[in-house]
C-alpha cells in the first residue's frame, strides 16, 4: 500500500490514503474526527465524456498534492500553501482531457462543527 497524503494545521488534520481515500478531518481543538466514515469516498475525482472517474493514487510532493485518475491518463497537481489559521488550495496543472476536476472531496459529519478554514482556488486549465 502506498504512503498517505496528510494535509494539516493548528486547526485540523486530513488525512488521505495513497490510493486516494479519505481517511479522517480531526479538529485538532477537540480531537474528533468529523469524517463520515458511513461509505468510502475519495478525495478527488474527474468528470469526462460525462463520466465520473474517482482518484486511484495519490501523492504529496514538497507542497504538490499530485493525483492520478486510473485508466483514463488524467493526472492533476494542486499547490498547497499552508498558513497558520488556514490552508490554501490552488490548480497547478491537469494533464488530459477532461470536463471537471473535483477535490477536497470529504463528507463530513457537521454536528457541532467548529469553522475551520480553508480556501479553494481555481482557475481556466484551458
Amino acid at each position: 500500500d502506498k504512503a498517505g497524503v496528510v494535509i494539516e494545521n493548528d486547526d485540523f488534520k486530513y488525512e488521505i490514503a495513497g490510493d486516494g481515500r479519505n481517511l479522517c478531518f480531526i479538529d485538532k481543538a477537540t480531537g474528533v474526527d468529523y469524517f463520515n466514515a458511513a461509505t468510502v469516498s475519495y478525495c478527488a475525482s474527474v468528470t469526462r465524456d460525462g463520466k465520473d472517474y474517482p482518484v486511484s493514487s495519490a501523492l504529496l510532493k514538497g507542497n504538490l498534492l499530485k493525483f492520478e485518475f486510473g485508466d483514463t491518463g488524467v493526472t492533476a497537481e494542486v499547490r498547497i500553501v499552508k498558513e497558520k489559521d488556514h490552508i490554501t488550495f490552488e490548480v497547478a496543472e491537469v494533464n488530459g482531457e477532461v470536463e471537471s476536476l473535483n477535490f477536497l472531496n470529504v463528507p463530513l459529519k457537521l454536528n457541532n462543527l467548529r469553522r475551520i478554514k480553508t480556501t479553494p482556488q481555481t482557475r481556466n486549465t484551458k
